[in-house]
C-alpha cells in the first residue's frame, strides 16, 4: 500500500491509500477540527482485497452495518465498503487499509470543509491529482480525482437512509438544501463512476463540449487487451505514432490478407446513465492510420451503436480508403497520418454500447511495411453548451409522408432499415424513391415554432442539412433548396445545392453522405423557412428504391434570449468622488486578482490586471490581457506580479516574469493590425477578440494556491448574469497617481457575440486583464471573461445642446471553450524533446508604403521564400503582405519536414541562428504589372515571432528599416530575443 495525509483550507483534511501490488496494511491519521460538518470514508476503484477500517477519536469503530441520523456504515463481504459521519467529534481519526497482493483499489478518508467546500477541497488535492508530468491537470479529471470518494458513498448508500443525503451532499459542495435535493435526484441511481459523472455535468466541472473518452488501449499501450481480433494478426509497436503524440501503435506487418478487430464499450459501465444516454448525446468515433513501405494499403472504419439487447440501432462504415505510402525514410511524419471521423448526432434515444470496427489489409506486406494504426477513440460528449431545436417535421420518413408536400414525377416511399446508416437521424427509417425525380417541400413557421419576432430581427444563422445515400449500384442525383421569407413572404436569402450526383460505392450497403450549409447576414424580417429536396435515380431497379434522404434538419443553432431590455441604459454623470478601494484584498477572492506591473519594450513601465487560476503544485499561473503582453508598440520584456497589492498593502511578496513563461494566442497577433484588414473586421472593438493571454510564475513561498476558476457561459446563462468586475483603473474618477488601488464593482452582462461579451461599468483603463465573476450558491467563484476593451464618453455640450451624461463600457473576452483549451495547454510549455508538428512565424511591419514581397526568413542555414510560406493576413486590394501594420503569418511547417524528414524536435531549433532578409528577385513580366513593383519601397520590420505547437517560443522587437537587401539576424531561444 501507498498513500497520503493532507490537510486544507476552512478545516479540509483527506487520507487517500492506494494497493501497489504488495500485501499488508497501512494506516493513516487526520485531525478533525471542531465545527467540522461531514466526514467520510470509501472503498475506492475495486473493493476486491481491500479491507476498511475507520476508528473515531474516543476508539469507537466503524466497522459494522449502522443506519442512524448520526451515521451511516454500508459494508460489502470484506467489510465496510461507505461511510458517513454527522458532526465527527474533533480530533484524531485513523484509517486502515488491508490489501491482498492483487489488489488493486484503495481507499478514502476526508472532510467537509467549514467554508467554500468544493474549492477548498480542490485546492487542497490540486498537487496529488496533476498528472505528473509537467502537464496542467484537466478540470474534469481534478473533480473526478476530489470526489470519487463520495460518489462512492452516494452510489453505496440505501435509497431512504436515516442520514439525510441531501444535506451530506449540502456540505460537500457547499449548496442550499434545496438545491442538494434536487441535485441528488439527478445523480442517484448509478453505479460510482455514473454518480461521478452526473455530479460534474451538475457543477459545470465537463466545461462545455467536453467529450469523454470511453475507449481503452486505443493506441496499443496495453497490448491488445480490451480487443477482440477478428482476422489477420495484430500486435502493438512503441515509437512509430511521436508525431501525433502517442507513444505506441497497432501494427500487422507481415500479414498479406485482411486484419480486423473491435471493441465493445458498455457506456452504462463507463459511467453514463440511461436517462443521459437517451437524450442522444454526440459520439465521435476517430481512428488515426498510416502505411509503410511502397505498396500502400487499404482501410475502413466501421462503427455501431447497440441497444441495450445488443440489437444494432446504427451502422456506419467508412469507403475503403487507400493509403499511400509515408513520403520517406524513419518514422512516419504528422502529414503521413490519414484520419478517419465517424459523428453520431440525432440518432435517437436507446443507445448502450458502441461497438469499434476497424480493418486493413496489404496484398504485399513483410516485416518492412504494412499499416500501422493509432489513437483509436470512442467520445462522448457529456456537456452540451446547446442543443437548438429540430424545426423539420417528420424529418426521416418515421411518420409516413406527414408534415411534406411531394410532387415530380417520381414517388415518394419511406422504408424501414437503410436509415440504420445515417449517422445523424433518429430510427432506421428513410425517404426513399424508385425511379423518376420526386421532390417534396415543407414550410416552417418560426413563429409557431416559438421564436419571437425581436430574435428572428437579429438575423440568427439558420444550419440546414440532409443526408443523401449512395447506392451500391448506380448515380443518384439530389437537390436542396432553403427559402428564407418574412412575413409577407418576400424572400429574404435562399440557398439551392444544384443537382448533387453520387456514383456508385461499389460497396454492400447503403451509405449516407451530407450535403449542409448554413445561411446567416440575411437582415431582419424571418417569419419562415421553406425546405424542398429531390432524389432521382438514374434509372428503375426491379425490387429496390435506390434514392434515398434521411435526416433532413432545419435548425437554429443560437439560444434565443429570454425576453426584455438588452441595451445599456445612459446614466446620470458619475460623482466626481472616486469609488472606496476593496477594503480586504488578503481574502477570497481578491487575494487572487493581481496587479502586473510591466516593462514596455522602450524599456518604460506601465500596469494592468491579472488573475490566479488554481496552482498546479509547480506553478503559479496568471491570467490577463493579451494586449498586457503585446501591443503596437511590441513585446514586453517581464512582468511584476503582486497578488491582492492595493496602494502600499502588499500581502504576498512580488515574482517577476519573463516573456519566456508568457503565452499569447497568434490569433491575437493575426487579428488585431492597425491596417485596413483590422478596420474591416470590426474598427472599435476588434481587439477584444483573442485578448487573452497566461503567465507561468515560479511564486515565492506564501502566495495562495487557490484561485478563479475558469467557467464558460453560453449566452441564454450570460445574458443579464449579475456579476463583479475587479482590476487597478487609474484613470478618472479613480486615482492617477500614487500606488495602484484595487477595486471592484457589480456589473450585469451581455453576451456580444461569440468570444466577447459587454457590460456598463465605471471601471477605467489599467483594469485590463483583470477578472469578470461571479460567486457561485455554495461560496466558489467563477471568472467567466477578462477585461479587454475599455471606452467611456463624458458629459458635453455640442450645437447647442446639452448631451450631458457618462456611458461608460467594456468589451470583454468570453472565456469560450476554445479560450479555456488554450489556457489549459499553455500550462505546460513545449518541452526541448518535443516534436514540432507546427512552425509558424509572424511578423509586423511598421513602415509607412506598402513593399514588394521579396522576404526570406532563414533558420539554422534554411532558406524559407516567405512569398511562398503566407498563410494568412491583410487582404488589401492588390493582396499586398507588407502594407503598413500589416501582421502576417506564414507556416513554416511544410518546408521544415522537408529539411528534417524523421520530424524535428524543439532542441533541433533552440539555440540555431535565423535571419530575416530581403533579396533583390528578377521580376516576371505579371510582377512588373503590379503597383507593389514600381511603388515599393524600404520595409520597416517592427516585430517577430516564432510560434511552435501554437505557443510562443522567440519574439524580437525589430524596428529596423530592411532595404533591398537588408537584414536582421538573431538565435531562436525562449521568450525575448535582444
Amino acid at each position: 500500500m501507498n498513500g497520503f495525509t493532507l490537510t486544507g483550507e476552512a478545516g479540509f483534511a483527506c487520507c487517500r491509500m492506494a494497493a501497489d501490488g504488495t500485501q499488508g496494511p497501512l494506516t493513516g491519521h487526520i485531525q478533525v477540527l471542531a465545527g467540522t460538518p461531514l466526514l467520510y470514508a470509501a472503498v475506492t476503484g475495486p473493493p476486491a482485497g481491500i479491507a476498511m477500517a475507520l476508528t473515531g477519536p474516543d476508539g469507537v469503530a466503524y466497522g459494522t452495518a449502522t443506519d442512524t441520523a448520526g451515521a451511516l456504515v454500508v459494508t460489502g463481504p470484506g467489510g465496510p465498503l461507505a461511510i458517513l459521519v454527522h458532526a465527527p467529534q474533533p480530533g484524531t481519526w485513523t484509517l486502515t487499509c488491508t490489501a491482498s497482493a492483487a489488489a488493486t483499489g484503495g481507499a478514502a478518508l476526508t472532510t467537509a470543509p467549514q467554508a467554500d467546500p468544493a474549492s477548498a477541497a480542490l485546492s487542497a488535492l490540486a498537487t496529488h491529482l496533476s498528472p505528473g508530468n509537467g502537464a496542467p491537470p484537466d478540470p474534469f479529471e481534478m473533480f473526478r480525482g476530489a470526489f470519487r470518494p463520495f460518489a462512492t458513498v452516494l452510489a453505496a448508500a440505501p435509497a431512504t437512509p436515516a442520514m439525510s443525503l441531501a444535506a451530506a451532499t449540502a456540505a460537500v459542495f457547499g449548496l442550499p438544501l434545496d438545491a442538494a435535493t434536487a441535485l441528488l435526484g439527478e445523480v442517484r441511481g448509478g453505479n460510482a463512476e455514473a454518480v461521478l459523472i452526473a455530479l460534474a455535468q451538475q457543477f459545470g466541472a465537463t466545461g462545455q463540449n467536453l467529450r469523454m473518452e470511453m475507449l481503452a488501449n486505443g493506441s496499443g499501450e496495453s497490448g491488445l487487451t480490451g480487443w477482440n481480433v477478428t482476422a489477420g494478426s495484430w500486435r502493438a509497436l512503441r515509437g512509430v505514432a511521436d508525431a501525433l503524440g502517442w507513444t505506441s501503435a497497432f501494427a500487422a506487418d507481415g500479414v498479406s490478407g485482411p486484419c480486423r478487430k473491435s471493441a465493445t464499450i458498455d457506456l452504462i459501465a463507463a459511467g453514463l446513465t440511461g436517462a443521459y444516454l437517451d437524450t442522444a448525446p454526440e459520439i465521435d468515433v476517430c481512428d488515426w492510420v498510416c502505411a509503410l513501405g511502397v505498396t500502400g494499403s487499404t482501410y475502413a472504419l466501421t462503427a455501431r451503436l447497440l441497444d441495450g439487447a445488443r440489437a444494432v440501432l446504427k451502422e456506419v462504415r467508412t469507403t475503403t480508403m487507400p493509403l499511400p505510402p509515408i513520403s520517406g525514410p524513419g518514422l512516419p511524419g504528422r502529414a503521413d497520418w490519414r484520419q478517419a471521423l465517424l459523428s453520431f448526432r440525432d440518432y435517437g434515444p436507446g443507445v448502450r454500447f458502441v461497438e469499434f470496427e476497424h480493418s486493413a489489409s496489404d496484398p504485399a506486406a513483410n516485416a518492412a511495411n504494412g499499416f500501422r494504426v493509432t489513437g483509436s477513440s470512442v467520445r462522448v460528449l457529456l456537456s452540451p453548451a446547446f442543443r437548438p431545436s429540430e424545426l423539420v417535421t417528420n424529418p426521416s420518413g418515421a411518420d409516413g409522408l406527414t408534415g411534406w408536400t411531394a410532387s415530380g414525377t417520381g414517388t415518394w416511399t419511406t422504408e424501414s432499415g437503410s436509415g440504420v446508416a445515417c449517422p445523424q437521424s433518429a430510427g432506421t427509417t428513410a425517404f426513399a424513391v424508385a425511379s423518376g425525380q420526386a421532390v417534396k417541400r415543407q414550410s416552417i413557421d418560426l413563429v409557431a415554432a416559438g421564436y419571437r419576432p425581436d430574435f428572428l430581427d437579429t438575423a440568427p444563422p439558420v444550419e440546414v442539412c440532409q443526408w443523401m445515400a449512395a447506392d451500391p449500384e448506380l448515380t443518384c442525383t439530389y437537390t436542396l433548396k432553403v427559402v428564407l421569407k418574412d412575413g409577407a413572404g418576400a424572400e429574404l436569402t435562399s440557398v439551392d445545392s444544384g443537382p448533387v450526383a453520387l456514383r456508385p460505392t461499389g460497396l454492400p450497403g447503403t451509405a449516407f453522405l451530407p450535403s449542409c450549409d448554413t445561411v446567416s447576414g440575411y437582415g431582419a424580417g424571418l417569419r419562415t423557412i421553406d425546405v424542398e429536396h429531390s432524389a432521382q435515380p438514374e434509372r428503375a431497379v426491379a425490387g429496390r428504391s435506390p434514392a434515398k434522404i434521411a435526416g433532413t434538419s432545419v435548425r437554429i443553432p443560437t439560444r434565443q434570449p429570454d425576453p426584455g431590455p438588452a441595451e445599456p441604459r445612459r446614466r446620470a454623470a458619475a460623482a466626481a468622488a472616486p469609488p472606496p478601494p476593496v477594503p480586504n484584498t488578503n481574502i477570497t477572492p481578491y487575494k487572487w486578482v493581481c496587479l502586473v506591473r510591466v516593462t514596455t519594450p522602450g524599456g518604460g513601465t506601465g500596469h494592468g490586471t491579472g488573475w490566479l487560476i488554481p496552482a498546479d503544485g509547480t506553478h503559479f499561473y496568471v491570467v490577463t490581457a493579451a494586449h498586457n503582453v503585446c501591443n503596437e508598440d511590441g513585446w514586453m520584456s517581464s512582468f511584476e506580479i503582486s497578488p491582492g497589492a492595493s496602494g502600499t498593502t502588499k500581502p504576498y511578496a512580488s515574482s517577476t516574469v519573463r516573456l519566456a513563461d508568457a503565452e499569447v494566442p497568434l490569433d491575437w497577433l493575426a487579428n488585431t493590425q492597425t491596417s485596413i484588414r483590422g478596420i474591416e473586421q470590426d474598427y472599435l472593438y476588434g481587439q477584444s477578440v483573442d485578448d487573452y493571454a497566461l503567465l507561468r510564475v515560479n511564486a515565492p513561498a506564501g502566495w495562495d494556491p487557490g484561485g478563479f476558476r475558469p467557467a464558460a457561459l453560453d449566452d441564454h446563462q450570460m445574458r443579464g448574469q449579475v456579476a463583479k468586475i475587479t482590476g487597478y483603473p487609474a484613470r478618472p474618477p479613480y486615482p492617477t497617481s500614487g500606488p495602484s488601488q484595487m477595486y471592484t464593482a457589480d456589473i450585469t452582462l451581455q453576451p456580444y457575440d461569440e468570444t466577447r461579451g459587454s457590460t456598463e461599468t465605471d471601471m477605467r483603463q489599467g483594469a485590463s486583464g483583470g477578472p469578470i465573476h461571479l460567486q457561485l450558491p455554495g461560496g466558489g467563484h467563477r471568472a467567466v471573461g477578462i477585461v479587454s476593451h475599455l471606452a467611456f464618453f463624458e458629459g458635453t455640450v455640442l450645437a447647442g445642446y446639452d448631451l450631458s451624461y457618462d456611458f461608460s463600457y467594456i468589451h470583454f473576452r468570453r472565456l469560450t471553450k476554445t479560450a479555456l483549451d488554450a489556457i489549459k495547454r499553455w500550462r505546460r510549455p513545449v518541452g526541448d524533446n518535443d516534436r514540432v508538428c507546427k512552425l509558424q512565424l509572424v511578423i509586423r511591419t511598421g513602415n509607412t508604403r506598402a513593399t514588394a514581397d521579396n522576404a526570406v526568413f532563414a533558420v539554422d542555414g534554411h532558406d524559407y521564400d516567405l512569398s511562398a510560406l503566407w498563410e494568412r493576413g491583410a487582404t488589401h486590394l492588390f493582396g499586398g503582405r507588407n502594407h503598413p501594420g500589416d501582421i502576417n503569418v506564414y507556416d513554416l511547417t511544410p518546408e521544415l519536414y522537408r529539411v528534417n524528414p524523421a520530424g524535428p524536435r524543439l532542441s533541433d531549433l533552440l539555440g540555431k541562428p535565423w535571419s530575416l532578409r530581403r533579396q533583390v528577385v528578377p521580376a516576371s513580366l505579371s510582377e512588373q504589372l503590379s503597383p507593389y513593383y514600381w511603388f515599393s519601397g524600404d520595409w520597416a520590420v517592427d516585430h517577430l515571432s516564432l510560434y511552435v505547437n501554437d505557443q510562443l517560443l522567440h519574439a524580437r522587437n525589430v524596428r529596423k528599416v530592411l532595404g533591398p537587401t537588408g537584414k536582421v539576424d538573431g538565435t531562436v531561444k525562449r521568450g525575448l530575443g535582444p
